[in-house]
């Protein structure tokens, strides 16, 4: 197994966790919208979490992750939906949903400075909300077929998961 992270302290984590449970696994640190230090056709699977809210243009990421897999190998992703980001998260926490911004998301064009700095300063990454457009056809338009979509929430009792499940989950083939 290889794993493919953007973070040094991730890939550390996932090494100490491999050697606890007595895995075998090879880490490589890289941005997920490049993996040329793989050859094509590489995979029979690759396994992409909610990470593409990191990234400022999905579809890179699924035509690397389609080119890295073999044919009939099996792409599974999750996202985040677009009509999360909509809402103020600060008053999200206190259970109350205010429509603040547009889809596509992104915090460098729709947080104000002193937001922005709220986020820098807690060590948070910066997010990406794309539309259903961008992760379906996106998939889609890499060459994956899609075979399944499930819905999924937080599960920790978040003030969202009463009105909608946040997630998406998909799994795809690379027929050709």
């Amino acid at each position: 197994m290889t794993v493919f992270d953007n973070s040094q302290g991730q890939l550390d984590q996932d090494t100490a966790m491999a050697e606890k449970h007595h895995l075998n696994i090879k880490t490589v640190q890289g941005d997920m919208a490049d993996l040329s230090v793989f050859a094509d056709e590489t995979f029979d699977l690759v396994f992409n979490p909610c990470s593409t809210g990191f990234v400022p243009d999905v579809a890179a990421v699924y035509k690397e992750a389609s080119r890295v897999l073999k044919k009939g190998g099996v792409f599974m992703t999750g996202f985040t939906k677009p009509v999360y980001y909509l809402f103020d998260v600060k008053l999200v926490e206190e259970g109350i949903f205010t429509l603040k911004y547009s889809t596509p998301y992104s915090d460098l064009e729709s947080l104000n400075d002193e937001e922005l700095d709220m986020f820098v300063s807690k060590n948070e990454p910066v997010v990406f909300g794309h539309s259903l457009e961008a992760f379906i056809d996106g998939q889609l338009q890499a060459g994956l077929t899609l075979t399944n979509l499930f819905e999924d929430s937080w599960g920790e009792n978040n003030p969202i998961d009463k009105y909608f499940p946040a997630f998406v989950g998909t799994r795809a083939v690379k027929i050709g």
